[in-house]
């Protein structure tokens, strides 16, 4: 078996702070984990799930995300089973036992995305992870709202964990950007909404990142983050990021470019490749038949990667060859820049 995944020491310690709090008879079931961006999230609700089905504390672990972005399941799910090996060469004294415990884990943790949730039928005495929370505020996000409906605990994301309580379930959000779930746990704090004066405020654990951490104060100290984007459109007919192609530092890198439209601002953002002398590609998440490992291998030309609907959240990307991303959007939402 392999130990290639590595769990960190502050991974392993906030995976067992709220295995504590959610097994010590008075913290609330329901937490936010919050945790920069490529700090470790993964790692940390990988081991807790782990932990917490090998001391027998639940019988199932569901990781679900509200997000429909197939190369993020994907790369969830590799690592869920990298975890699950490592894990198990840890805690397995021999051969036989490490596979059984390998079977116990694949039957009893399972990742499901925004299509996949109306497969799920949620147990007691189980534990729900759910992943990039910030993905599912929008309204408009039905899978998501139908699957809590559907397991009958809608109420818990707003502070009523009665259902949680009596059910045995613990449930756990993750993100680097979790504001509107952090503002509404407010609310309930301060005593904001008398109708929901009897709920319960969400237990909030907040993650270090360690001393070796890179993040965005380091990016803007360093000035890697420049303000000065337009947007692309016909009227603009994406002048600057012409200007900024041109320039001799970019030469055989990838260039990633994010417009909303997709399909609609293809040709748009093709002409721009093509009058700045650069390889054209496309990567819009309704017809995505790769995912993005072609960016671990270096261009021959200069490449303008033109995405749409997807790397909006936690995937890691090898940046080796990359030499901008270009973020037009002139009212981009704060969670998608970020990430």
């Amino acid at each position: 078996m392999s130990d290639e995944y590595t769990f960190y020491a502050q991974q392993i310690e906030m995976s067992e702070r709220i295995l504590s709090a959610f097994t010590d008879g008075e913290g609330e079931p329901y937490g936010i984990l919050l945790a920069q961006m490529q700090s470790g999230k993964s790692g940390t609700y990988f081991h807790l799930a782990l932990d917490s089905v090998h001391r027998g504390i639940f019988d199932k672990v569901y990781i679900i995300c509200g997000s429909r972005d197939t190369s993020l399941r994907d790369q969830t799910k590799d690592g869920l089973s990298s975890a699950i090996e490592s894990f198990c060469s840890e805690k397995a004294t021999s051969f036989s036992q490490g596979m059984t415990l390998m079977r116990k884990f694949k039957q009893s943790i399972k990742v499901y995305w925004n299509q996949e949730m109306d497969d799920v039928t949620v147990c007691d005495r189980c534990l729900i992870i759910n992943d990039e929370s910030h993905t599912a505020s929008s309204k408009t996000n039905i899978p998501y709202k139908k699957f809590w409906k559907k397991a009958g605990l809608s109420s818990c994301l707003h502070g009523d964990f009665s259902t949680l309580r009596n059910r045995d379930i613990r449930v756990l959000s993750v993100s680097a950007t979790s504001f509107s779930e952090c503002v509404e746990n407010q609310k309930v704090t301060l005593g904001f909404d008398v109708q929901r004066n009897s709920f319960s405020a969400k237990n909030v654990f907040i993650m270090d990142p360690g001393p070796t951490y890179t993040g965005v104060p380091h990016f803007l100290r360093n000035e890697n983050i420049i303000f000065a984007s337009q947007p692309i459109s016909e009227k603009t007919n994406g002048d600057h990021l012409r200007v900024v192609l041109l320039d001799e530092k970019y030469a055989r890198k990838y260039c990633i470019v994010r417009t909303a439209r997709a399909s609609l601002d293809t040709d748009l953002v093709r002409d721009i490749a093509d009058k700045s002398g650069v390889i054209y590609k496309a990567v819009h998440s309704d017809k995505i038949t790769e995912s993005l490992e072609f960016l671990s291998t270096a261009p021959r030309h200069t490449t303008l990667v033109h995405i749409c609907g997807i790397a909006r959240m936690g995937q890691e990307l090898d940046k080796t060859h990359i030499g901008f991303v270009y973020e037009q959007s002139k009212n981009p939402a704060i969670d998608t820049l970020l990430q």
